[in-house]
């Protein structure tokens, strides 16, 4: 069995946050399950993270994709399960777009869902003390937008590969290295969950 090819990503900081913790975990994370092929990215928090994601990449397949960013009400790490084909921000994005109900795919479906491994990703995180939640709404910002487009590229093979975003708190309410230990426990689940899905 080969080894997955793992792409995971973060943001920069945006609006009146001056850290993001998805940024510095992408720059401090060393660890990951032995074996995994594993590409770090910090992305913009603009309309265009998508395309800056796929140009940094070259464009290249991976077979799991783990969008990380901050969800700055949160107490829990938040599991998404879908993304909504709108884009309606809250805030200016970093490049000064306010984009108001507006589709991010005008003939594309109104949700694209998630087949991260939902059930066995809650019981792995709270099984190692980590409170985390479902949530079925991405929000109307970047994150939902990246998540979006990502699930639009990976329905090609949606039963082999694995698509999916987490947000996660302020770094006050969840620390870097509980973040990192919560992240290797998502990596280790979702390679777990790929090597089963591409049995032979």
């Amino acid at each position: 069995m080969r080894q997955p090819k793992v792409l995971m990503t973060g943001f920069e900081p945006f609006g009146k946050f001056k850290i993001n913790p998805t940024q510095v975990l992408m720059e401090r994370f060393r660890k990951g399950r032995p074996g995994i092929q594993l590409t770090k990215l910090v992305l913009p928090v603009t309309s265009g993270a998508f395309k800056a994601m796929q140009q940094r990449t070259g464009g290249r397949h991976f077979d799991i994709v783990l969008h990380f960013g901050l969800a700055v009400k949160t107490k829990a790490i938040r599991l998404e399960t879908r993304a909504w084909n709108m884009m309606n921000f809250y805030i200016p994005d970093n490049r000064g777009r306010k984009i108001k109900n507006k589709a991010i795919a005008p003939s594309g479906p109104e949700y694209l869902y998630s087949n991260l491994p939902i059930d066995a990703l809650v019981k792995a995180l709270k099984r190692a003390g980590e409170r985390t939640i479902v949530s079925d709404s991405a929000g109307g910002f970047v994150c939902n937008l990246l998540l979006y487009r990502s699930l639009e590229r990976s329905m090609r093979d949606p039963a082999r590969d694995i698509t999916g975003f987490i947000h996660v708190p302020l770094q006050e309410v969840l620390s870097l290295e509980r973040l990192v230990g919560a992240v290797n426990i998502i990596l280790d689940v979702c390679s777990k969950e790929f090597e089963a899905r591409n049995e032979p």
